[in-house]
């Protein structure tokens, strides 16, 4: 007969979520009734989302009808002081659900480390590939011509650190297309979202 010790009989645990997601509204006794609206009526959905540290924080509002087993999803957008909202319109009369879900951006805060540091002048070549990993992660989560497009990115990020000075970077199609401050605020293709 083995003897078993308390790590043998312990139960697994996992680490705390880094997400906090809280004060989610419209909501009656933390839904245990429904909302109600009419179809047509906008349901403006807000959320309280915090994490340790100082990532990038993304959030995503997650509705379907009672009928669908698909949830569709909205960007949510950042209102400041953690306060996120997004909003769907009520299509049919019936129940509807919805929830949000948020992740650490991984991409995101790369990106705006990365902008800080190049414009500091201290960009470096880790930073860079650091950046090709990412996009490399990204490629292997995406399909057809959208993970062509991240793999020369990653491919050129790679290139680019291994250049004398990764502040030459700015001239690269990576640079022009998601880095530098005038670029839009979006991540490069389908970026998981568990960290």
């Amino acid at each position: 007969m083995s003897r078993q010790t308390p790590q043998d009989t312990a139960p697994e645990t996992s680490p705390p979520p880094r997400i906090v997601v809280e004060n989610l509204r419209p909501e009656i006794e933390g839904g245990r009734f429904p909302i109600k609206r009419t179809v047509g009526e906008e349901v403006v959905v807000t959320a309280d989302i915090h994490a340790d540290g100082h990532d990038e924080i993304a959030a995503v509002l997650r509705y379907r009808r009672g009928s669908e087993a698909s949830w569709t999803e909205r960007p949510m957008e950042p209102l400041g002081n953690d306060a996120w909202r997004a909003a769907f319109t009520v299509a049919t009369l019936e129940p509807h659900c919805y929830t949000v879900e948020a992740w650490i951006d991984r991409f995101a805060t790369w990106r705006r480390d990365l902008r800080k540091r190049i414009e500091a002048g201290n960009a470096e070549a880790v930073d860079l590939l650091v950046g090709a990993d990412l996009v490399a992660e990204a490629a292997g989560h995406s399909r057809g011509a959208s993970s062509k497009t991240l793999a020369a990115w990653a491919a050129e990020l790679r290139d680019r650190a291994a250049q004398p000075s990764p502040v030459g970077f700015r001239s690269c199609t990576a640079w022009r297309s998601w880095i530098s401050p005038s670029a839009t605020p979006t991540s490069p293709g389908a970026t998981p979202r568990r960290s």
